[in-house]
């Protein structure tokens, strides 16, 4: 189960949110799932029926339809869904031309107005068109009185569901159901923060009190790259096949299979890691947080490996989960530029600007040296909160390093054990002295061991100290 959006309304005397849990569903028939696919055709003729009336309007300058003209024009023409599915689907129609609009009001033409005829759609129940059983709940589809025909799931829905709607994800069905939920009616406190969104780091998150948190996203990078490696060899089998065959499907399915699986546990993963962020907020009394929008990243063409991660990078989603979340933990999150935050030296005497290399941002003029990610976090603070907040970064005790949750055990090593992958600590290429080496391990360092710091030459692996990390961190603790 996953909460995938959030709406404010207001229940009585308290504050709720409206999340959407996804329930996936496995253990269905073979007949349910004729009956499914069944209605999920019914509800595209639907859709392409609104799609049509709505297209000839535009093109003949006539006023276009309203949810009230859709609903007359799909009443009683079909059979295979219930009639409150065929509103809830009119309905569904009308809010994406109203989004349409308030999208190209706001500059992006890109977005286009529907023109294109939908073979399926997704089903659409509002709360009191379902049915509580004994067994679970059952879902009406086409016909009337005792020729009505059901859909019994195996699912108890929770205590204060709503609509729900089933969808075809990656080769399986889906339940999405949305709940309520209640909303912290106090603001954590009177503190600020702001969050520096990435690839190998998830989320940097840098507060007024000094402290700051790295959550890492190569468990996501790594979980990524293992299905981009396994698609392309099912692609290269698929080319050889004659499109449709058996085999083509059979690889088609595969892929599927893959693609399901990876999209399930990233969003587990960005949840996980977006809650994260939000508790360190509420930890530190933060009332008012504030993301960088790296979206002009991808327009920087840097070749084909890169431009897949870019691609690949769903930043978008992170800044939804985490207005979600901050909603229901009371904090006001806004997102806006990050523009030269990454390049800006955050002392407030040099403020000097270059290109950074390594996870280290260390300044050419100055000589400071800090986390690459939590520099860029402390320079929003003047384009969020104006020049006047000024904000050190965080000291090297104060920042807390976190995996968003366990992503499985990797290769193994020469000598069987498992190898995780751990988060970079921004300690690569830094020096360890030799004291604090020989006060953790009990001993001076092996001659020829000048390179420990990044995890090379033979005596980084007797000592225990690799990449800067091991029981050197413990003495620096």
């Amino acid at each position: 189960m996953t909460i995938a959006a959030v709406i404010p309304t207001r229940a009585g005397a308290r504050t709720t949110t409206t999340a959407v849990r996804i329930f996936p569903l496995h253990r269905i028939t073979t007949e349910q799932r004729a009956l499914l696919c069944a209605g999920q055709r019914e509800a595209g003729a639907v859709y392409s029926a609104c799609m049509q009336a709505h297209k000839i309007a535009r093109q003949t300058h006539d006023p276009w339809p309203s949810y009230v003209d859709l609903h007359h024009l799909t009443k009683g023409r079909h059979p295979n869904l219930c009639a409150q599915s065929v509103q809830a689907t009119c309905k569904a129609f009308d809010g994406t031309i109203k989004s349409t609009v308030a999208n190209r009001k706001a500059g992006n033409t890109r977005i286009r107005y529907p023109w294109k005829e939908r073979s399926f759609q997704p089903i659409r129940w509002p709360a009191q068109a379902l049915q509580r059983t004994r067994d679970g709940t059952r879902f009406p589809l086409g016909g009337m009185g005792k020729h009505r025909r059901y859909v019994d799931l195996p699912i108890h829905l929770p205590r204060h569901a709503g609509a729900c709607q089933v969808i075809w994800n990656h080769g399986q069905y889906e339940l999405h159901v949305c709940v309520t939920q209640d909303v912290a009616l106090e603001v954590p406190g009177n503190g600020r923060g702001c969050v520096d969104l990435g690839e190998i780091h998830a989320a940097a998150l840098v507060t007024d009190t000094g402290t700051g948190l790295i959550v890492s996203g190569r468990g996501i990078r790594t979980i990524k790259q293992g299905r981009n490696r396994a698609i392309g060899e099912l692609q290269k089998k698929q080319a050889r096949c004659t499109r449709d065959s058996r085999q083509w499907m059979k690889y088609q399915r595969a892929r599927d299979r893959i693609n399901g699986k990876v999209e399930r546990q990233v969003r587990d993963l960005r949840h996980k890691g977006s809650r994260l962020v939000i508790e360190q907020a509420k930890k530190e009394g933060v009332g008012e947080l504030y993301i960088g929008n790296p979206d002009g990243v991808r327009r920087h063409k840097t070749g084909r490996h890169h431009n897949q991660r870019m691609s690949q990078w769903e930043y978008g989603t992170d800044m939804r989960y985490l207005k979600e979340k901050g909603a229901r933990a009371g904090i006001t999150v806004r997102t806006g530029p990050e523009r030269s935050t990454s390049s800006t030296c955050p002392n407030p005497s040099c403020r000097h600007k270059q290109k950074v290399r390594g996870r280290r941002w260390v300044c050419r003029l100055c000589g400071g040296s800090w986390h690459r990610d939590l520099v860029g976090a402390t320079n929003m603070f003047a384009l969020a909160f104006g020049n006047a907040s000024v904000v050190t970064v965080p000291e090297r005790q104060n920042i807390t390093y976190r995996r968003p949750g366990p992503v499985g055990l990797r290769q193994r090593g020469r000598a069987g054990n498992a190898r995780r992958s751990r988060p970079d600590r921004g300690l690569r290429g830094t020096t360890i002295p030799t004291e604090l080496i020989t006060s953790a391990v009990g001993h001076p360092p092996l001659p020829g061991n000048a390179r420990a710091s990044r995890g090379r030459g033979p005596g980084a692996r007797t000592m225990g100290v690799r990449d800067g990390h091991g029981s050197a961190r413990a003495a620096l603790a």
